[in-house]
């Protein structure tokens, strides 16, 4: 691409801690959640990203930042201090009883039983900062609602940017507030099962469901289309399923602007598909690598090289 477009986000970033076994021994440290690996994913493929975060001034916030240094990501919304808070989550991968890999994330310090520090939210005044920056970059995207998050979404709304948002739960209340200003909603449907039936008609420009396995389903109301399906796509060996969605959402837009520098403006049915379908082949590449973000580790040479042979 000629361009570099600019991403800025704010919602889940955490400091992960990956474990290889169900012993609390060999473990690592990176950067995740949802905002924080679609971002630093979104880096790697090239653009300048923004994460806006509030994290509090310890050594674990130290660990998360250093990775996403390591990864290219601005740090300039960051802020750190008493008043934030650096989420942890535990990520143990195992083997069931069938021999197969599985992983499961835990919320609760297996050393003292206490729960880990949760995320919290930047406030409406930090809010109003970043808006008095008038900094504007092409996407918006997050996957929490909150009122210091929704002024955002309004003010790069209104200054052009394309508003993504992933939840991982919905209130409907809270959601048609905002829906207004949200171009794209991705979700799960293991984590949200009712959209469908809630929103029988489409209240937002591009809908995507993800459905693990099997695929993927989308509605893109510009066209007026109805809800579509894409196949899964077939990989040769599975690892950790970790971090799919969030690599399908960063090769989404990255392939979205590819096609056009307008995003959903003027793009067609088939460009469309093409980089839906390229979302699912980066999905499905970081199965077979360890970690929310092993793919970007595993693979020194082009990522995108290794796409050409899944189907």
């Amino acid at each position: 691409m000629n361009k570099s477009f600019k991403c800025i986000g704010s919602g889940l970033i955490t400091l992960d801690i990956l474990i290889k076994d169900l012993n609390f021994r060999s473990f690592r440290y990176y950067a995740g959640g949802s905002c924080g690996n679609v971002l630093t994913i979104l880096s790697h493929l090239g653009w300048n990203v923004f994460p806006i975060a509030r994290l509090n001034s310890n050594k674990h916030a130290k660990r998360l930042l250093n990775d996403l240094r390591d990864n290219n990501v601005n740090l300039d919304f960051v802020t750190v201090d008493e008043s934030g808070s650096t989420p942890i989550i535990i990520q143990r991968n195992v083997i069931d009883k069938f021999g197969n890999p599985k992983h499961k994330f835990e919320l609760i310090d297996p050393i003292t039983g206490k729960y880990l520090p949760r995320f919290k939210s930047i406030t409406k005044g930090m809010a109003l900062d970043l808006i008095s920056r008038s900094f504007i970059p092409e996407v918006f995207y997050f996957d929490r609602l909150t009122p210091g998050i929704g002024d955002l979404v309004k003010f790069y709304k209104n200054s052009g940017a394309l508003i993504v948002y992933e939840p991982s739960s919905l209130k409907e209340k809270d959601f048609l507030s905002i829906a207004p200003y949200i171009d794209i909603l991705k979700y799960s449907d293991q984590r949200i099962k009712n959209y469908k039936k809630i929103f029988p008609s489409s209240i937002i420009p591009l809908e995507i469901e993800t459905r693990g396995v099997n695929g993927l389903d989308y509605r893109f109301n510009m066209m007026g289309m109805q809800w579509k399906s894409l196949s899964p796509i077939r990989i040769s060996s599975f690892i950790d399923a970790s971090g799919a969605g969030d690599w399908s959402t960063a090769g989404f837009l990255y392939m979205l602007f590819t096609k056009s520098e307008n995003g959903l403006n003027y793009i067609n049915a088939n460009q469309l598909e093409d980089s839906l379908n390229f979302a699912q082949k980066l999905g499905a590449l970081n199965c077979q690598f360890e970690g929310a973000r092993g793919l970007m580790r595993f693979c020194k040479e082009d990522l995108l090289s290794k796409l050409e042979n899944l189907k």
